[in-house]
C-alpha cells in the first residue's frame, strides 16, 4: 500500500541510472506451479503465480531492452543464481522498491554475505507502514 508514495522516487533512480548508462536489473517475485513455497507460504498466506495482479509491473514499469530481468520464488534477489552470475564480488548493488521488511531486507544481507555491497536507497523503498520501513532500515545500520 506504500508502493504509490515512493513510486516517485523510484522513477527517479530509475531514470537517473538509464540516463547514467549504469545497469538496471529487475526482479518479479512468482512462483512457479511446482514449486510449493516454503517459508514463503507460512509468512505470506499464498503464494504468487503468473496469473497473480501481485507480481505484475505498474503501468509503465517496464525494463528497457537489455535490462536484465529475473524472476525470484523467494525474498532475495540472490535466490536466482543468475543474479550472482550478473554481480561480481565487491559491485555495488543499489536496492529500491518493495518491500523493505523482507525482499529488501533479505537481499542486502544475502548480497553481503556475498561480497557485493548493498546500498539501500532509503526512500525510494516501502514496507507495510513507515513503523516497519524504519525498524527494517535500522537493522541494516540506517535510522
Amino acid at each position: 500500500p506504500t508502493w504509490h508514495a515512493v513510486a516517485p522516487r523510484c522513477r527517479s533512480l530509475l531514470d537517473a541510472f538509464r540516463s547514467a548508462g549504469l545497469p538496471v536489473c529487475w526482479t518479479r517475485h512468482t512462483h512457479p506451479p511446482e514449486d510449493a513455497g516454503g517459508i514463503i507460504t507460512h509468512f505470506g498466506g499464498r503464494l504468487q503465480t503468473d496469473s497473480d495482479p501481485l507480481p505484475q509491473f505498474a503501468a509503465g514499469w517496464d525494463p528497457l531492452p537489455g535490462e536484465l530481468m529475473l524472476e525470484k520464488s523467494r525474498y532475495s534477489v540472490c535466490s536466482n543464481p543468475q543474479w550472482m552470475e550478473f554481480f561480481a564480488p565487491g559491485a555495488l548493488v543499489v536496492l529500491a522498491g518493495v518491500t523493505t521488511h523482507r525482499c529488501i531486507l533479505a537481499s542486502a544481507l544475502e548480497l553481503a554475505m556475498r561480497d557485493c555491497i548493498p546500498i539501500v536507497s532509503a526512500d525510494a523503498t516501502a514496507s507495510l507502514n513507515e513503523s516497519l520501513h524504519r525498524q527494517s532500515l535500522g537493522a541494516l545500520g540506517r535510522s
